[in-house]
């Protein structure tokens, strides 16, 4: 018995790693309920923006570029019953596949967490692609300096992205391990910098880029509840 229950023990031990690791590196797409992820202890959930405010021009102001078009939709509370007052309502037609995007600085020290956690509300299975897009301060000034000759890079901090396909209808709970976003420019050091160390404005700025399901087509997105655990 004694032999038995050492070889028992390492398989467990194992079997609970590889769940572990399996988890910490899954994106959830969850059906719309209270579901959120293991809070970091002693670190409180950020909330990056609700909507409630019904406000796009502050706290925190969110621009535009291409030619997606924003604005706030009042929810639906009987689809969802944790859903707040308000959502972001994203949409846009293409005809090259590209749609546009929205943006926000934030400047916030993003390090102590490890998840990204919103609510999104998809259109059906040509809903479209968003990019959630997340920017560092690597020349610690502040600021994020686009390329001109290339607007969609910059020239000192990373950009790092993960891209998701929105195929459902209603609402989902969507959670994305930062350790999914992969850096996509080759300016910066090539790490997340989400610290305010030494004059560095952190997590600097969130966008998100809708894409078409075809050449030719629209999009049609809401989001709620843009939060970092």
């Amino acid at each position: 018995m004694k032999a038995q229950y050492w070889v028992t023990i390492p398989f467990r031990f194992l079997l609970c790693s590889l769940v572990v690791i399996f988890l910490s590196h899954t994106v959830v797409y969850a059906k719309a309920s209270h579901v959120a992820p293991k809070k970091v202890a002693g670190v409180r959930p950020i909330i990056l923006d609700d909507f409630e405010d019904a406000n796009l021009s502050d706290g925190p102001k969110w621009f535009l570029f291409g030619g997606l078009s924003a604005g706030i939709k009042q929810n639906d509370l009987t689809e969802f019953m944790h859903l707040g007052v308000n959502s972001f309502h994203l949409y846009g037609n293409t005809s090259s596949w590209y749609v546009g995007g929205v943006g926000a600085y934030l400047g916030v020290d993003a390090s102590p967490y490890k998840f990204m956690k919103l609510l999104v509300r998809g259109s059906g299975p040509s809903s479209g692609s968003l990019q959630v897009e997340l920017y560092d301060d690597d020349n610690q000034n502040m600021a994020l300096e686009r390329n001109s000759s290339a607007t969609s890079q910059t020239l000192f901090d990373d950009k790092f992205i993960y891209t998701m396909d929105v195929t459902w209808t209603g609402w989902r709970v969507v959670i994305i391990p930062l350790s999914n976003f992969r850096d996509e420019n080759a300016q910066g050091d090539g790490v997340l910098n989400l610290d305010r160390a030494n004059g560095s404005g952190g997590l600097l700025q969130l966008q998100f880029v809708a894409f078409a399901n075809q050449e030719k087509g629209k999009v049609d997105f809401l989001m709620d509840s843009i939060r970092l655990y």
